[in-house]
């Protein structure tokens, strides 16, 4: 039912948006969107379509003129009005957005409804100085599409730098970049996992270098100093730096690495991406989360800007998803040099605090001081495991909500859970964008699928990947993910050992906990089916069951039968 409302109103903009060049005028025209054609309600009246053209409210769209305030007024007005409505921009006009907003956001779209937001190779420039972060913050909102844009910052959001001198014994590298870096002392980083990574011009590493500050060596020779945290084998990614003679990737002060995701879904229903290309990101690319309805996102693209020789589009993940009950549809996307995951799909984790009876409990979410942000409902499914022990609780649906305040996070299931105990850990099923599906895409990178979901026809260029549960972090138990017709190739550096993850296998499929025990619950439903992928580079837990199929017929699989 929520495909088919979402496609209807799919076809209602598509409409509204052939009219675009028989209107004009600051929001003072109306025009029908013609004879039989449903309204956005799905009244089936013919539905009044209103422009806002930014151009009417004093934008410029050269790339000098600081276009947010005229941009905010057109948008603030269009918002405001009730019907469905376009915030029209210029064909092939760079917009400068470097007015600092209360939410750091250049396009803030905040309780709309039945929005459209047209550019037409329309780029979008955000100016972090006067920090805005975000090009888009799509909130609290209903039937929104954005379409044709360009996404860029004004600076770049990294320096490629030459190492001066490496410290293996403390950690500390000193390097010179191109330009200076804009600091005149000690800056510290904004985010707290914030890094650098080792750069020899290849988009195949992810060997992250986290740092909390960064010091000034000489500001007039550009010269800096950083000492690393002592995690995630530090040594042996300053030893690789050594042995290669790399360069240092470093993240821009005040421009990479900030908080903020680039592009923001948030509690929407309904939404269209389309022909939109991020060429620049601080941290996250595209943070979607509590999402509902359908998500399209048509030729939605992270890829450098073309004619240049950018090393990197953004920081951290392409697609950071969880906890959204929107069903996501990806449709020639090109998806590349993305130093973090391209995609992680997933839910957030919540842990038993109190069982009440075997069919009541209370629980809370570490990662977010106890409160579960996504309302559970009635009829969600959960699963129910211990990431301790393996023990596999069950599966079972919510019959009540009694109460999601805090860390008091109050249900009641329809079946017995036999085992349930505090600290087991709960994965609400119906929260990992189920049924999702990805099409036509190139990906090059890592990613993390936990859901069901259906990869089809792709290019899977995989750096390592992960079809797992992350302890007391990310799930639920991975079931019921199909690639179809893809290409799926392992890339990593000219010296394979070091790989990423690993340097055999370019897959994880399976579960495991923190005692090292086996993990009782079962990734079932993973199928390969007309690919081409080398299945002895996939490394198989025994908490997985695979198959591969070959035109429709089973030529292997995980565990053997025989």
């Amino acid at each position: 039912m929520r495909m088919r409302k979402g496609l209807r109103f799919v076809g209602v903009l598509l409409a509204a948006v052939l009219l675009l060049g028989a209107l004009a005028g600051c929001g003072k025209e109306t025009a029908s969107s013609g004879a039989g054609s449903a309204a956005p309600d799905g009244s089936g009246t013919p539905a009044e379509v209103k422009v806002f053209n930014v151009k009417d409210y004093g934008a410029v769209g050269d790339g000098v003129t600081d276009d947010y305030n005229a941009v905010k007024k057109a948008l603030d007005e269009a918002i405001a009005y009730d019907g469905a409505k376009v915030v029209q921009f210029e064909k092939d006009a760079v917009y400068l957005m470097a007015t600092r907003s209360r939410n750091k956001s250049a396009m803030e779209i905040q309780k709309a409804e039945n929005l459209t937001v047209q550019g037409e190779n329309t780029t979008l420039v955000i100016d972090m100085d006067k920090r805005v972060n975000t090009y888009f913050n799509i909130n609290e909102s209903k039937n929104i599409k954005v379409k044709g844009f360009n996404l860029k910052t004004l600076k770049s959001v990294y320096a490629i730098a030459d190492v001066n001198s490496i410290d293996r014994a403390t950690r500390t590298i000193e390097f010179t970049t191109p330009d200076s870096l804009g600091i005149d002392a000690t800056y510290y980083a904004s985010i707290g996992d914030c890094f650098g990574l080792p750069y020899i011009g290849e988009d195949v590493n992810r060997m992250h270098l986290f740092f909390d500050e960064m010091e000034v060596v000489d500001a007039s020779a550009n010269r800096y100093r950083i000492q690393f945290r002592n995690e995630d084998n530090v040594d042996g990614k300053l030893e690789y730096m050594q042995r290669t003679g790399s360069q240092f990737l470093v993240p821009r002060p005040y421009w990479g690495q900030e908080e903020g995701s680039a592009f923001i879904v948030t509690n929407t229903e309904n939404a269209d991406l389309e022909d939109i290309n991020l060429w620049s990101a601080s941290t996250f690319n595209f943070h979607m989360r509590y999402n509902s309805g359908v998500v399209n996102l048509k030729n939605v693209n992270l890829t450098p800007e073309p004619g240049t020789d950018m090393a990197m589009v953004g920081w951290r993940d392409g697609f950071h998803l969880k906890d959204n009950r929107a069903q996501f549809i990806w449709d020639g996307c090109k998806l590349e040099k993305v130093f973090d995951d391209v995609f992680n799909i997933s839910c957030t984790m919540m842990q038993v605090t109190e069982v009440i009876s075997d069919t009541e409990f209370k629980m809370e979410c570490p990662e977010f001081g106890g409160t579960y942000w996504l309302p559970m409902q009635a009829g969600d499914e959960l699963t129910v495991y211990d990431e301790k022990t393996g023990a596999f609780i069950g599966r079972t649906t919510i019959k009540e909500v009694v109460n999601q305040k805090g860390k008091d996070n109050h249900i009641i299931v329809n079946d017995p859970l036999s085992g349930n105990a505090a600290g087991v850990s709960v994965g609400l099923d119906s929260g990992v964008a189920p049924n999702s599906i990805i099409r036509n895409c190139e990906v090059i990178g890592t990613y993390r699928f936990r859901g069901p979901l259906l990869v089809e026809n792709c290019q899977l260029k995989t750096m390592y990947a992960w079809l797992d549960n992350l302890p007391n972090i990310e799930g639920p138990v991975p079931r019921n993910i199909h690639f179809k017709n893809c290409e799926i190739t392992k890339v990593h550096p000219a010296n394979r050992k070091d790989s990423f993850g690993s340097s055999d296998y370019l897959m994880i499929i399976g579960n495991y906990t923190t005692s090292g025990a086996m993990a009782q619950f079962i990734s079932t439903g993973i199928v390969f089916e007309d690919c081409e992928v080398n299945k002895d580079e996939i490394a198989f837990y025994p908490s997985c069951e695979v198959q591969f199929i070959r035109n429709g017929e089973v030529y292997d699989q995980y565990p053997s039968q025989g």
